[in-house]
């Protein structure tokens, strides 16, 4: 579990730049993030072999959830000065503001792979994979991904001359 908090308090003075831009108020604004992660993964793996074929299997699920519960709040200062920079000293409460977000995000993920070799030199590996997640759309959710390849370790046959790779 990861928790992660952080505060930002700012204040700001009367300022004049020009007549678009200018305040004739000082305002303190305050941020809070309050993040927390949470990870569970569990795999199994299994090897065999059997004269010279190697055979690995594995197995897993991955399991993330994220909660980012985020407050922002805003008020007016009866004075200039870091002193007055806290919102019980606002002088006008009809200005203040309260505003936040709150984020979840649930990831989730079943995996598993099959490996064989044959002598360490002709491969074979397939894998699969299925994601799902909180933030996409309901009819996007979850998707599935796979893959395969092979290999070949030439430089281990009998006829490849030895002394050309190293």
């Amino acid at each position: 579990m990861e928790l992660e908090n952080e505060t930002q308090n700012n204040w700001n003075q009367k300022y004049f730049f020009s007549s678009e831009r200018s305040s004739d108020v000082n305002m303190v604004e305050d941020k809070l993030y309050k993040n927390q992660r949470g990870l569970w993964e569990n795999f199994a793996s299994y090897n065999k072999q059997i004269d010279r074929h190697n055979m690995t299997g594995l197995v897993g699920m991955s399991y993330e959830d994220i909660t980012k519960p985020n407050y922002r709040l805003y008020s007016q200062m009866p004075k200039e000065g870091a002193q007055y920079a806290y919102h019980d000293y606002s002088i006008n409460k009809e200005t203040n503001r309260v505003g936040g977000t709150l984020e979840e995000l649930t990831k989730i993920s079943y995996f598993g792979r099959l490996s064989y070799d044959y002598a360490n030199k002709y491969m074979v590996e397939g894998s699969a994979r299925r994601d799902g997640a909180s933030n996409l759309p309901a009819e996007n959710t979850w998707a599935n991904f796979y893959a395969l390849s092979g290999g070949w370790l030439i430089s281990q046959e009998d006829f490849w001359p030895l002394d050309a790779i190293n």
